[in-house]
Order: structure tokens, then sequence, then C-alpha cells
């Protein structure tokens, strides 16, 4: 009898052991299982966020880079523009007319070419000399003076003729007029186009191409005449 309430309470005792033990197991498998789900959520939901906010800085990016494009192509489209009016305006100073008395090329003595068209649009006082002539030696240092009096407001050129080039270098040293431009017109050819016949001559053309004054001048004419053209 006693043997047997030993062994029923040892049977007793193995079951609430066993009991025990099953309840330990459970505990671990549920805390097992609540860790796998924190771990699971905690992985995939962080991925989606980081997914959509690299989406939303792509779609950033691409617009401001649209933004910048933008600008850059109006700039493209405004230089043009103005590369156009730039042409415009080249192309009106090629076709701006030319007076029919300033249709003429040469070349001076210092053996460079003159074309008479870009005289166009200001006054120009014409000086028709020749290398032997004393009365134009006499007149250069008037001419002179006009030329500086109203530098930028009319040109002055002088027209040689009635020698050859060393001569007319000669003379243009000789009266220190190497600032002025002077046409070596051997063959007479500009003296024909302006009706010149003789030396010392002086042709006043305006700013519109008309021939004002044909003929002699004395300083003081030359002056008043020369003044009033450039007003």
């Amino acid at each position: 009898m006693l043997r047997r309430s030993r062994f029923a309470l040892l049977v007793a005792a193995g079951a609430l052991v066993l009991a025990a033990c099953g309840s330990d197991d459970a505990v671990e498998s549920a805390d097992m299982e609540g860790s796998d789900e924190v771990s699971g959520e905690a992985g995939s939901e962080p991925e989606g966020e980081v997914d959509d906010s690299a989406e939303d800085a792509e779609a950033g990016e691409d617009e401001e880079t649209g933004e910048r494009d933008e600008p850059e192509d109006g700039a493209e489209s405004g230089g043009d523009e103005a590369a156009g009016g730039g042409e415009s305006a080249e192309t009106d100073a090629e076709d701006a007319p030319v007076p029919e008395q300033l249709e003429f090329t040469a070349t001076t003595v210092d053996g460079e070419s003159f074309d008479g068209a870009t005289l166009a649009g200001q006054p120009s006082v014409f000086w028709f000399w020749a290398p032997w002539c004393s009365s134009c030696m006499a007149e250069a240092p008037h001419v002179l003076d006009v030329a500086e009096e109203h530098e930028g407001e009319l040109n002055v050129v002088g027209v040689a003729s009635l020698g050859g080039e060393p001569e007319m270098r000669d003379f243009i040293e000789r009266t220190n007029t190497e600032d002025l431009p002077h046409l070596a017109d051997e063959d007479g050819e500009i003296w024909i186009l302006f009706e010149i016949a003789e030396q010392s001559t002086f042709a006043l053309v305006d700013a519109d191409g008309e021939v004002t004054h044909r003929g002699p001048l004395s300083p003081e004419d030359l002056s008043a005449q020369a003044a009033e053209l450039a007003s």
C-alpha cells in the first residue's frame, strides 16, 4: 500500500514536470514566432518606404532638370534672335544706297585699296592737287586745319594727278600731310568723274552725295564752306 502511494506521487510529480516543460516550449515557440513576425514587418515595410522615397526623389530630379532645360532653350532662342538682329543690321548697312558720285575705287599713294563708298553718309572735301604745283603746296596747311577742326564730322581726301607716285610721295612728305588719305589718280579717272580740269581745285560733297562746290577756294572760303558742310 505504501509502495503504491509512493508510485502515485512519483507519477504525479512526473506529470507536473512534463507540463512545465511543455509550457516552456510553448513560450519559447511563441517568442520565436513573435520575433519572426516583428522581423518580417520591420524588414518589409522600411524597404517599401525607401523605394517610394527613391522614386519620389528621382521624379523630383527629373522635374528640376526639365525646369533647368527650359531656360537654356529660351536662352538659345534669344541668342538666335540676337544673332539674327546683328545679321539684319549688317544687311541693312550693305543695302544702304551709295551716291553715284562716290561709286569709284582707287589706290592710295601708299598702295592701299580705297573704296569711295566708305565715304557715304558723311560730307567730304576732295582736294585735287599736282605734285609740282606751288599753289597746292601753299594750300596744304589750310587743308590740314580743316581736317583737324572737323575731325569725325567730315572726310578730307587728297586726289593727286599730273605726276608719278615718287613725286606724289615727295609732295606729301614736304607738306606733312601723311595723316590724310591721298589717292594716286595718275590716269585722271577721278578728276574726270568730278569734272576737274585744273589744280588746285576743291570738290565739296554733302552727306547725300551731292556736289555743293567745285573749283578753287581761298583759305577763308574753304574754312567757311567746310564748317557749313559739317553743320
